[in-house]
């Protein structure tokens, strides 16, 4: 609410005191004015006659220099109280004769010099001067002053009546403004003081209360109409309000019962896809550990007919374990447990290792790869180097298996100023444009299925996840008919790689064959498959010792009695599993500090994390690749 000092009422009178008081003192000042000016006028004629008077009777005394009688002459003016003086001037306009009353005294009033025709103010006096003629001829001229103290009197009195009139003409306008206010500030007072109280307790109940039928008894109709509007809105937003709450009560239940369905359904698809994987892993060990031992150890020994068969036997189990590795990996990226190593990678490293893995499929198909090593030299990607492999496989090897016979598939680069791309361009039948919308579908293989190709429809839609995952972008270009090319973009790296690794890695425990010095591994596992796979690999190296335990209290006893150099553990182990038989070496002094290597089949993320988090040295997946696994022992025992 406005503060009294501001309310209509108070401006209502303020406003009417202020209008009547400005009329009654600007016409009291007009009439005032135009009063002094009659006055002036008045006595002006009025000594103007006088003095022409005066003036033909001083013609005689002028012309004949007749002092005495001219002041005679003036001297008649004494029967007028208000004359203050009288001059005669020669024609040279020098003092001829004077008249002061007795009671004025002096002639300091009187000019000593004549002027030509005319009347001022000053000093409280009117002064009149008009010349003395005689037959067009000017004898001298007459000056009379004349006493205007009746104008101050009369100011006086105007003044006295502008404040009398002004005292009770704002008497009568503040009861006429206060009148007034009772039918013009109190309605408007009394509606805001509805309004403020709708707006602090929001009741729409309230209604204003009208007081007569006029323009303001129209507005607190139109409030209280508006109000009643507001209260039907209200009631209906809040019944809505309450509807709306309930609803979305009812459908956070829902979603709820929904999320933890789904996360129940995702954690069982989620065992599920760890389970499979680890049960189809086991087997998987055998095939590729054995396939590897028997290319490595008598590959100039078998007829290359078996030659072939075996390496037959080694890629399918590799490509069984590709198709596992692109479930669980899509799994992962759509539950968000994929793990992204960023760094700085050397894109020429990269492709090599692809071309030596795509090489053998290439020949097989009689397609040409053409790798352009010059435009990925000394090209560097920020990325992870793993998930960069794997797209660049996937999208080497659908070129590959979709092209034409004595196709080609052409892999290069391109350097831009904060990004680097990466083209796989290959001469197939390229894809139609009503099946190009459905290429990232995961199992969707656009009916390739019926051709006899192998695959599953996953990996192009993992490589464009990596890919993003990478914070880069994938898309493609195609022609049906023409060939495809698939193309993805990276960030490019800010400097470049440390070879310190390879460098690392270059050496190995079998060179220190020369210094005689030996080595022991332990390695519990309680799968006699994959015992006699280990087994069988380091019966090729001279120099390292291999114990073996099928149980984590055998594994315990035999690395107290033993202190291996390297201990390779199962982690799914009968009765103590693998992370046990590990928190206990680390209980136990001497065998603290020993390299522990975790080789399991349990090949989930959180899986793996969760172990490496234990304080395991390295972590391997079944079925064991033999040159990971050599690189792994290899630099345990060569740091020992």
């Amino acid at each position: 609410m406005p503060s009294s000092d501001n309310s209509i009422g108070k401006r209502i009178n303020r406003a009417i005191l202020f209008t009547s008081q400005f009329v009654l003192i600007s016409t009291c000042i007009l009439f005032t004015v135009y009063e002094l000016a009659i006055f002036k006028n008045s006595l002006t004629r009025e000594l103007e006659g006088l003095a022409r008077i005066m003036a033909s009777n001083s013609s005689a005394p002028l012309a004949f220099r007749d002092e005495k009688g001219a002041e005679e002459l003036l001297a008649n003016l004494r029967v007028m109280p208000i004359i203050r003086g009288a001059r005669l001037y020669d024609k040279e306009g020098v003092p001829f004769a004077s008249y002061i009353p007795e009671q004025q005294g002096g002639l300091e009033i009187l000019p000593e010099v004549s002027r030509e025709a005319d009347d001022y103010f000053l000093d409280g006096h009117l002064y009149l001067f008009l010349p003395v003629m005689e037959n067009e001829e000017k004898l001298g001229s007459i000056l009379i002053v004349s006493d205007i103290s009746d104008i101050y009197v009369r100011i006086k009195y105007y003044g006295f009546i502008l404040v009398v009139v002004s005292i009770l003409a704002l008497f009568a306008t503040y009861r006429a403004s206060t009148h007034l206010k009772k039918f013009v500030a109190e309605p408007v007072q009394d509606l805001a003081g509805t309004m403020h109280k709708v707006t602090e307790e929001k009741d729409f109940s309230v209604r204003a209360e009208k007081k007569y039928e006029d323009e303001l008894g129209f507005l607190v109709d139109t409030f209280n109409q508006m109000l009643e509007k507001i209260e039907v809105t209200n009631k209906a937003l809040e019944e809505s309000r309450q509807s709306l709450e309930q609803r979305v009560h009812e459908r956070t239940r829902e979603l709820e019962k929904a999320r933890m369905t789904a996360e129940v359904a995702n954690q069982a698809k989620s065992e599920f896809l760890a389970r499979m994987s680890h049960e189809l892993r086991t087997p998987l060990n055998a095939v590729i550990g054995f396939g590897q031992l028997l290319e490595m150890n008598l590959k100039e020994k078998i007829d290359p007919k078996d030659q072939v068969g075996l390496s037959h036997i080694v890629n399918a189990g590799q490509h069984l374990l590709t198709l596992i590795n692109e479930i669980l990996d899509l799994s992962k990226v759509e539950s968000g447990y994929m793990a992204i190593s960023m760094e700085d990678v050397e894109l020429e490293d990269s492709m090599v290792e692809v071309s030596e893995l795509m090489v053998t499929m290439s020949h097989e198909k009689n397609i040409q790869l053409d790798f352009r090593h010059e435009t990925f030299r000394q090209v560097y990607v920020y990325c992870d180097k793993v998930r960069l492999r794997q797209a660049l496989l996937n999208l080497v090897s659908n070129g590959i298996k979709y092209n034409r016979p004595e196709g080609s598939v052409t892999i290069f680069a391109e350097s831009g100023e904060d990004s680097v791309v990466v083209h796989v361009e290959d001469t197939g039948q390229g894809i139609s444009e009503v099946r190009a919308q459905e290429l990232f579908e995961p199992f969707n293989r656009l009916g390739a299925e019926w051709t006899g190709i192998e695959g599953t429809g996953i990996g192009l839609a993992l490589t464009k996840k990596l890919v993003e995952l990478m914070e880069g972008e994938l898309f493609f270009k195609t022609r049906e008919g023409e060939g495809s090319r698939f193309s993805f973009r990276l960030k490019k790296g800010a400097s470049p790689r440390t070879l310190e690794a390879r460098s690392a890695e270059s050496g190995g425990f079998q060179e220190q064959q020369a210094d005689g010095k030996r080595f022991r591994v332990l390695y519990v596992e309680d799968n006699p498959i994959n015992l006699a796979l280990v087994e069988q690999y380091f019966m090729n190296v001279p120099n390292v010792t291999l114990s073996t335990a099928i149980a984590g209290e055998e594994g315990l006893e035999r690395a107290r009695l033993e202190t291996p150099d390297l201990i390779l553990l199962d982690i799914n182990l009968p009765g103590m599993d693998g992370r046990e038989v590990f928190r206990r070496l680390q209980e136990i002094e001497p065998l603290k500090n020993i390299p522990v290597v975790a080789v399991s089949a349990e090949a989930m993320e959180q899986d793996v994390q969760r172990t490496l988090d234990m304080g395991f040295s390295s972590y391997l997946t079944k079925p064991i690749d033999l040159d990971e696994f050599e690189k792994t022992v290899n630099r345990y025992l060569v740091s020992v």
